[in-house]
């Protein structure tokens, strides 16, 4: 028995290789062509390295309260008047305007705003003093309840020029200086009473005016 035909045999080979040769360029094309295709036309999303990350959420730590040291009162200093000290300030005089034909003195010394020791002799001068007026020289506190102390009776002379001595007491404190007349005797005794100048009085007695400027004399 003789076997198949040469062509056939070779036929045979021939197909067997052909479907090799297009099994293999089948693969090929699907690893080089279609698979990357795929790739392209994928509907998957890509994810990006570079996408913006989500803010952090940052809560910020509460800032400690500062400790402030407590302010402490301070207590009131108690006061007390120094003999040395003055309490206020020296006042400006008050000036007096005399009317024509009227009783009116001026003091000469010492000058408005003078320190003055315990005793100093004031000097001045009187116009137009009728027969029935009597003339004083007075001091008044401005811190001791503001008594007023007559110091003297004036008695002038042919100029109307006159002096009397005062007593200013306390040392730091103010004292007004000032001319009064009266024509009231009541008023002229009280005035010249020694024990009222050594007490003080609150107030004028009646029919009793001030004729000069008010000076101020600081006790030094």
């Amino acid at each position: 028995m003789s076997g198949p035909p040469p062509i056939i045999l070779w036929g045979g080979i021939f197909v067997v290789f052909l479907t090799i040769v297009i099994l293999t360029v089948i693969v090929e094309f699907y690893f080089l062509v279609w698979q990357p295709t795929n790739q392209l036309f994928s509907t998957t999303p890509a994810i990006h390295s570079s996408a913006t990350p989500a803010p952090a959420l940052v809560t910020p730590s509460p800032a400690l309260p500062t400790s402030t040291a407590p302010v402490l009162p301070t207590s009131p200093a108690t006061q007390t008047p120094s003999p040395t000290s003055t309490v206020s300030p020296t006042p400006s005089p008050t000036i007096f305007f005399p009317v024509a034909g009227e009783t009116y003195a001026i003091i000469h010394e010492p000058q408005d705003g003078a320190d003055v020791p315990q005793k100093v002799t004031v000097k001045g001068q009187i116009w137009n003093m009728k027969k029935k007026q009597q003339a004083f020289l007075c001091v008044r506190s401005l811190s001791f309840e503001k008594k007023i102390w007559p110091q003297g009776m004036i008695i002038p002379d042919d100029n109307g020029a006159w002096e009397v001595l005062s007593i200013y007491q306390t040392p730091g404190y103010p004292y007004e200086t000032f001319v009064v007349v009266t024509d009231n005797k009541r008023s002229a005794d009280l005035l010249d009473n020694v024990q009222v100048r050594f007490n003080g009085i609150g107030e004028l007695p009646p029919d009793t005016e001030v004729i000069s400027t008010i000076y101020v004399y600081n006790r030094r």
